[in-house]
Order: C-alpha cells, then sequence, then structure tokens
C-alpha cells in the first residue's frame, strides 16, 4: 500500500509504503529428497503465479537457512531471518512440514532535488518479529480447525488430499488479506500503533 506525506520545509513529497506479503508457502523436505524432484516438496504457494523455479529457488533457500541454523541449536530452529528488504517468518507445526511468511519490509521513497533516481530507505524495525511470527501460527491454527492436522491429510488421501485442502483452504481464506489484517490487529492489541 502506498501513502504520501508532504515533507513541509522542502516541498518535496516522500512516497511510504507498508509491509506487503511477498510470498506464503508450506513445504515437506521430505517429499523431494532428490535433485529434479525438488517441486514434490512443495505443498502450498501463494502467489501461485510465481514460476516453478523461483518457488523451487525460495523454498530451497528456506530450507537452507533452517537446516544452517540447527547446527547451531538442533532443538530450537530458526523462526526468522531479518534482510534489509524483506523478513521471512519460519514455523514447524508438525514434524517436517514447515510454513513460511515472506513480508516486504515497509519503505520510504525519497525523491532528490537534483533529477537522479530517489532512494528507499526500507523500515526494517517496523515489523515486530512476535506479531507476524503469532500469525503465521494462527494460520495454521484456523487450518487445523476446519481442516485437522496435516499428518491427519497425510493419512486419509496422501499429498494429493493435502494440497487439495491446503489450497481450498487457504485461497478461500484470502491468504494475503488475512496475514496483513491479523499483523494490524495485533500490533493494536500490544499498543504498537
Amino acid at each position: 500500500m502506498l501513502m504520501i506525506s508532504p515533507k513541509m520545509a522542502s516541498g518535496v513529497q516522500e512516497k511510504q509504503y507498508t509491509p506487503s506479503l511477498l510470498s506464503f508457502f508450506i513445504y515437506n523436505p521430505t517429499f523431494g529428497p532428490r535433485e529434479g524432484e525438488e517441486e514434490k516438496k512443495i505443498l502450498f504457494y501463494h502467489p501461485s503465479e510465481v514460476e516453478k523455479n523461483e518457488k523451487i529457488r525460495n523454498v530451497g533457500l528456506c530450507e537452507a537457512i533452517v537446516q544452517f541454523t540447527r547446527t547451531f541449536c538442533p532443538t530450537k530452529p530458526a523462526k526468522s531471518l531479518h534482510t534489509q528488504k524483506n523478513r521471512q517468518f519460519f514455523f514447524e507445526p508438525e514434524e517436517n512440514f514447515w510454513i513460511v511468511m515472506v513480508v516486504r519490509n515497509p519503505m520510504i521513497e525519497k525523491p532528490k532535488k537534483d533529477g537522479k533516481p530517489p532512494t528507499m530507505e526500507y523500515q526494517e524495525e517496523e515489523i515486530l518479529d512476535t506479531v507476524y511470527g503469532a500469525v503465521v501460527r494462527q494460520c495454521y491454527s484456523m487450518y487445523k480447525l476446519f481442516n485437522g492436522t496435516f499428518g491427519r491429510a497425510m493419512e486419509a488421501g496422501g499429498v494429493e488430499l493435502l494440497i487439495q485442502k491446503l489450497e481450498k483452504f487457504f485461497y478461500r481464506v484470502n491468504i494475503a488479506g488475512i496475514c496483513l489484517m491479523s499483523c494490524c490487529f495485533l500490533m493494536l492489541l500490544l499498543g504498537v500503533f
């Protein structure tokens, strides 16, 4: 979302961009253990229009981050990764099932007076791990309330049934809208605004 804030002294307007959901996906690293089978790991990916190779690359990166952090603390894998532009949140609700949410950090576009391209200033500290981590956990809780566990779906009909249930549920609840609305609500409850 874009918001424009006027700068009083200089007369130049800054554009402020709020956090936005870049991707939300669920994967199981045991489903595609061999090279060439990486796509089998992906159970759900939003947005679905993303090219297959990019999905595989994003899931592989998250899988590598989780594995790398486990070398330091095997019982407590990574919960989030902070970069300048994005924040990634990881949650393992059931053994080998991972939910990942990637959020673009809010930013301010600052125009330059001399006609040069504007600079982007990322507001990395505006995203709270506690809030967005709670949203990821809540997404799983909502899914489980209406569909049962991932393992239960696997027992009932295998990977195909689980994929169908995930797509039906998360596209019905509009995952992009629910994630960001939940974050705003939780931040309001925590007194952040």
